[in-house]
């Protein structure tokens, strides 16, 4: 592979992986007709909360901040950051962005919901579908982990 094939290569990769980012903004889990964004699963989300005179939350339903969710995205910018700074890490690169993959395959399984009612915290699984984000996001993970491997390999 010559050095254009391999500029090429790197800049599928960095499409890819602003595509992927970009899921962040796109719905990442369906359930029924309700989606929820790749930064509401992150970052939490506050689904209901049912408050009777200003007397504080008696029901309150919410998506709980998700490590994973964090840790898979961050995987992608650290593993693109390699890629733009430190082309010799390319193996890493692509070690990063398949691990990333393999955590949005998973993410449904481990992101319950978790239900306070009057004060009482319980959490509840539920079969999420998945969203055209989450699949965006997966795919693209992995294309640029294959597409990094092809470049390391050389």
């Amino acid at each position: 592979m010559n050095k254009k094939q391999e500029k090429r290569l790197v800049y599928v990769i960095l499409t890819v992986s602003i595509i992927v980012l970009a899921s962040l903004l796109m719905p990442v889990f369906l359930r029924g007709d309700i989606s929820y964004s790749g930064y509401q699963v992150a970052l939490g989300y506050e689904i209901s909360n049912v408050e009777i005179f200003n007397l504080g939350s008696i029901i309150n339903a919410r998506l709980p901040i998700n490590i994973l969710a964090i840790f898979a995205y961050a995987l992608i910018i650290s593993a693109t950051a390699l890629i733009l700074f430190k082309r010799s890490l390319l193996l890493w690169s692509a070690i990063g962005y398949i691990a990333a993959g393999v955590i949005f395959l998973i993410l449904p399984h481990y992101s319950p919901i978790e239900f306070e009612i009057a004060g009482n915290v319980s959490q509840a699984s539920v079969n999420w579908s998945f969203g055209y984000g989450l699949l965006i996001a997966t795919i693209g993970s992995f294309i640029s982990g294959f597409l990094s491997l092809i470049i390391s390999i050389k």
